[in-house]
């Protein structure tokens, strides 16, 4: 699967906590308190949303739109693109 960030993607073989890949490829985005309390890591997912885990209490709390996440509560499960 691809996760891409503006120029640069990463590429893995099984589900991972979209945190991890953006540490991976040193993304451009935000982190405060990596838990799920403050909404700094808002991001945008681009493409198919069931390639995403489903939004917990945390992300509806901080986000509104279907397509708004928090990388640090996301997991991914398939191709997406990431926009912050």
């Amino acid at each position: 699967m691809k996760i891409k960030f503006n120029n640069t993607t990463y590429e893995t073989d099984k589900e991972i906590p979209l945190i991890k890949a953006c540490f991976a490829v040193k993304a451009p985005i935000t982190f405060g308190c990596r838990i799920g309390m403050c909404g700094t890591c808002k991001v945008t997912i681009h493409g198919d949303l069931s390639n995403v885990s489903d939004k917990n209490e945390a992300e509806e709390d901080f986000t509104d739109k279907d397509n708004e996440r928090l990388a640090c509560q996301c997991v991914v499960k398939g191709d997406i693109e990431v926009e912050q």
